[in-house]
């Protein structure tokens, strides 16, 4: 009874999954232009900071680092905001970029800096078990590399909160990360789905691109807001969205 439980699970979960990946590329071309604008805006705001740091690094050369430690926060913020509004059968409009950057100014930097703080804190560790002279603290420091990849996966829903529980008044930073640990949890299959379409889509976005992301951030934010919300109906935390598609 129970594996036939968790089958029929399982089976709901991937069927959603494929629904919704299915929904986002179609809104994904359906809003090329908004798509293809806000992942400019993201990269050449933030992004193209953070894939030159090593250069800036060994230059010696600090201060675009120090940008994109303050930029990353809020421009990504504004781009899933934007995002939020397409998902949510809402009007874009350019300014709705600078309002996002604005409205969420502290808390998503705030939430990026603990992002980051948690990557380099598995980082150390994993760095401490792997050189210690201990056989034991060896065989667990992959460990960390799971964990690494569980963090990631656990983003995923951090920024959609963001903005869904916000419009709840229930955007506490703790409850963000505490619905997106849950979600991840109760809906691992779905959200592996999700996630490693999500790879795929930034991998060959950039390829055939010639590695420039130009379709790279927009897509993400839309895809990441469609699994947010599904989960958000399905939890009951917010009524269905006005628009053509169920997320129930």
């Amino acid at each position: 009874m129970a594996d036939e439980l968790w089958l029929s699970i399982e089976r709901w979960q991937s069927m959603k999954s494929w629904a919704l990946i299915k929904k986002s590329y179609k809104e994904i071309y359906q809003n090329i232009f908004s798509i293809l604008l806000i992942s400019m805006f993201w990269f050449f705001g933030a992004g193209v900071f953070l894939i030159t740091t090593p250069l800036w690094i060994q230059a010696n050369y600090y201060i675009p680092i120090i940008l994109a430690f303050f930029l990353i926060g809020p421009i990504t913020a504004a781009s899933f905001y934007v995002s939020n509004r397409i998902v949510n059968y809402e009007e874009f409009r350019i300014r709705d970029l600078f309002i996002g950057i604005k409205k969420y100014l502290i808390k998503s930097s705030v939430i990026t800096w603990l992002i980051i703080l948690l990557y380099i804190i598995v980082g150390v560790n994993f760095y401490f078990y792997l050189k210690v002279d201990n056989t034991f603290f060896r065989l667990l420091a992959p460990l960390f590399i799971y964990l690494a990849i569980f963090l990631s996966v656990i983003v995923l829903y951090i920024f959609p909160l963001m903005m869904e529980l916000d419009k709840l008044g229930k955007a506490r930073i703790r409850d963000i990360f505490g619905y997106a640990f849950v979600f991840t949890v109760k809906n691992i299959l779905f959200t592996l789905l999700i996630f490693f379409n999500i790879l795929v889509f930034g991998t060959i976005n950039i390829v055939i691109t010639f590695g420039l992301p130009t379709l790279f951030m927009g897509g993400v934010a839309l895809m990441a807001n469609n699994a947010t919300l599904n989960l958000l109906v399905k939890q009951g935390v917010i009524e269905e969205v006005n628009g053509p598609y169920d997320f129930s």
